[in-house]
């Protein structure tokens, strides 16, 4: 994803924006943190008839996450 965005990194990096990279705990820690939204989203996703955790795992995928 870095490699796919990096003319807007660029961009970012001239203008004097601040970049910050998380660490691993960190990145956990926003991943636990997130978990409850991500839920409420399956379960949103699920009363509207869809595979919301398919769906997020399928995005994961395309991605490389």
């Amino acid at each position: 994803m870095d490699a796919g965005d990096a003319v807007g990194l660029k961009i970012a990096q001239d203008a004097g924006d601040n970049i910050v990279t998380l660490d691993e705990a960190e990145t956990h820690r926003w991943k636990d943190a997130s978990q409850a939204t991500i839920d409420a989203w399956y379960e949103k996703a699920g009363a509207a008839g869809f595979d919301g955790k398919a769906l997020h795992e399928a995005a994961k995928a395309l991605v490389g996450a």
